[in-house]
This record gives structure tokens, sequence and C-alpha cells, in this order.
């Protein structure tokens, strides 16, 4: 993969996966461990960025792409895939006592996909990873994949 391309893909998916660790569970499911938490959240992350890689390699394998080439990858792929991170990790409850830090987590990785939503172009531009303190967070929390990149 081309440089462009793995920054795109490791601000997002870290930030993302990073973001989503810690919701409420509305159907009232017993609380995880940390353990057992951090353990299906890095799973959720892992299997993300996953597809995110596997589409990226489709889609660059010509080369260099362009700003447009990548703010599309941006719009259509890296941050509907990162969304879907946070939802799945959102549907963990979080173990009791854990709530808030899990809410923090979650509350930045909603901002930085906010941020990337409403100007994808900026991650092309090699400025600051609006995910990096929602994996900052996940990570002084315990988890590595939704932990990364930040």
């Amino acid at each position: 993969m081309h440089k462009v391309l793995i920054l795109l893909v490791g601000a997002l998916a870290a930030g993302a996966i990073v973001a989503g660790c810690g919701g409420d569970d509305d159907d009232g499911g017993d609380p995880l461990t940390k353990q057992e938490f951090v353990t299906q959240a890095d799973q959720i992350c892992i299997d993300g960025d996953a597809k995110i890689s596997k589409e990226a390699t489709k889609t660059f394998a010509q080369g260099q792409p362009s700003t447009d080439e990548q703010v599309a990858f941006i719009e259509d792929t890296v941050a509907p895939e990162t969304q879907a991170q946070i939802d799945g990790i959102r549907e963990l409850t979080p173990p009791e006592g854990d709530e808030d830090q899990v809410t923090a987590i979650l509350d930045s990785a909603d901002e930085g996909i906010d941020e990337i939503e409403s100007d994808p172009a900026a991650l092309t531009e090699g400025g600051s990873n609006p995910l990096g303190e929602a994996s900052q967070l996940a990570s002084e929390y315990g988890m590595k994949a939704c932990g990364q990149g930040g």
C-alpha cells in the first residue's frame, strides 16, 4: 500500500475502533469483565481494519491515489466502517465501574468521526488525527487494536 493510504487507514481505523469502546447495552446484558470487554472490542477493531485494508488494496491498486480518490475512500469506506466498529463496540456492556471511562472514549471517538465526516479532505493533508485522542484513551484503557494509531 502507498504511504497516503497507510496513513488514511491507520488514522481512521485506530480512531474508530477506539471510539466505539464503551457504550451502553440497552438490552440489560450482564457487564463484561474488563478483559472480556477489551478482547471483544479489539476483535471488532481487527475485523473492521481488515475490511478497510482489503478495500484499500482494491481501490488503490493502480498507484498513488489523487486527493479526490482519497476523499472518496474516506467518505465511502473509512468513515462508515469506522462508525460500524464504534456501533459494534457500543453494543458491548462495559465492566461495572468503567462506564465513565468508556463513555469518555466513545464521546471522543464520536467527535473525531464528526470531524472526519465534516472535512474528509483534512485527513489527506497530513494534519492531526481526529481520532487520536480516542485512540490514546482506548490505549490507556488497555485496548491494543482499538488503541493503535493515536
